[in-house]
């Protein structure tokens, strides 16, 4: 071997150098294409170990929703995720993050907020507020994607993930219905009336 395909091959090395594993896989991964809707695009390690402890706890919370889950540790969990959600709002729009993920996420932080449970008036406030949000995104992604039925919108959360059977579609579906079709949601919330809403599931 030459001296100038050692020494190239030491530059090389030495480049690698000090670089986390997620650092150089990074370089390695191919830059998704713009009109590649189901892409996700790499997180920072910090933000995969955030949103992925803060889905896992919303998981448990809703298949223990009739336990007791402490108020103040569920409101900071519901900021933050929604805080992720507003930074990838326009990636996703655009088509550079996953739009079924996406879709997923914001149906999944209404479904926390609707079953959730307060110990205050304060408390109660606060998540009706993010429920509000989570239900304005989407509002936002169903458009943004043209969805226009219950049945489009499975087709879009099923690119990502969706099981046959799934015991959990109507309330799913109440809650999209809501969201998109129920302009006037927060009227209706607050005097009761007779439309049907998605907490009436829970």
């Amino acid at each position: 071997m030459g001296t100038s395909s050692i020494s190239a091959e030491q530059t090389r090395s030495s480049g690698t150098q000090g670089e986390s594993l997620s650092e150089a896989l990074a370089k390695k991964t191919p830059h998704p294409k713009a009109d590649d809707s189901n892409v996700v695009m790499p997180l920072r390690p910090v933000d995969c170990s955030r949103s992925g402890f803060i889905t896992c706890y919303f998981y448990l919370y809703v298949i223990l929703r009739e336990e007791k889950v402490d108020s103040f540790m569920l409101n900071w969990f519901i900021d933050q995720l929604l805080t992720d959600v507003c930074r990838t709002q326009v990636p996703m729009q655009k088509g550079d993050y996953s739009q079924s993920l996406w879709f997923w996420t914001v149906m999944f932080g209404a479904c926390v907020t609707t079953a959730g449970k307060t110990d205050s008036s304060l408390e109660e406030a606060q998540m009706n507020s993010a429920r509000d949000q989570y239900m304005d995104k989407i509002n936002l992604v169903s458009q943004t994607l043209k969805i226009k039925t219950w049945e489009g919108a499975k087709s879009v959360l099923s690119l990502f993930a969706w099981e046959d059977e799934f015991d959990g579609e109507r309330e799913l579906q109440a809650i999209w219905e809501e969201a998109v079709w129920e302009g006037n949601r927060r009227a209706n919330r607050a005097d009761h009336g007779d439309s049907c809403s998605a907490q009436d599931f829970w």
